[in-house]
């Protein structure tokens, strides 16, 4: 066994090697060397009887840390699940809830809208189950009110989504020709009724139709509508 001496022993590099010892170091046989050498005998001719001073040092320490019991940990809090929609008690508005910070919910308006917080006592869990009422739509590009069929709580990027019998369907599509000097016709496709300009067919909008309470109602995609309700108190 060739092992370079040296007049300091280190007895990190000791620590190292017992702490991956499970056997008494005095009776450890082959201390890395492959000779059949005891780790004490490669500690002796390395570091002298300082080293094996040492190597007793160090053996202790790491059968007491071995042996030293561990702490018990803190048991973790319960994780409690974040309701999916919460209503405020003082507004009665509709929330989707996004995340938590302390005392308050991380929300936006249901259906999409501007990030906010709202104190958790001050809101209640809420189920999404849409009914649609009868209501008046009304929009900054167009003059006018529309009678539809809407529920307050549903949603498109803040944006009411009023549903309107054909009629007012087609009084709102001159009403917004004759407005914005366009030309806004009906197209109908194999799977898909649009409302199109001619001059602008890049800009076309779906019109989609539903069955509500028994009636056939239409609402286009993509137009940003508010309820007359919404500012009324």
């Amino acid at each position: 066994m060739k092992v370079r001496k040296t007049s300091e022993p280190d007895a990190g590099w000791l620590s190292k090697v017992l702490s991956a010892n499970t056997v008494n170091v005095f009776d450890a046989v082959d201390g890395g060397f492959g000779d059949g050498s005891t780790l004490k005998d490669a500690v002796k001719m390395a570091f002298g009887d300082q080293g094996v001073s040492v190597l007793k040092t160090a053996y202790r320490r790491c059968v007491a840390k071995a042996l030293k019991p561990n702490k018990p940990s803190k048991p973790e809090a319960p994780k409690v699940e974040l309701p999916a929609a919460v209503r405020s008690k003082k507004s009665g508005g509709l929330y989707s809830v996004t995340g938590e910070d302390g005392d308050f919910y991380i929300v936006h308006p249901y259906g999409g809208g501007f990030q906010g917080k709202l104190k958790k006592t001050e809101t209640e869990p809420a189920e999404v189950d849409f009914k649609y009422v009868p209501q008046t739509a009304v929009a900054d590009f167009i003059e006018g009110e529309y009678p539809c069929v809407a529920d307050p709580d549903n949603r498109w990027n803040g944006w009411a989504v009023p549903w309107f019998e054909k009629p007012v369907l087609d009084r709102i599509v001159a009403d917004t020709n004759k407005m914005s000097n366009s030309d806004l016709q009906y197209k109908q496709t194999p799977t898909e009724l649009l409302l199109v300009d001619p001059n602008d067919y890049e800009n076309s909008n779906q019109v989609s139709k539903a069955t509500i309470n028994g009636k056939e109602y239409y609402t286009i995609d993509g137009w940003c509508w508010n309820l007359k309700s919404d500012w009324e108190d």
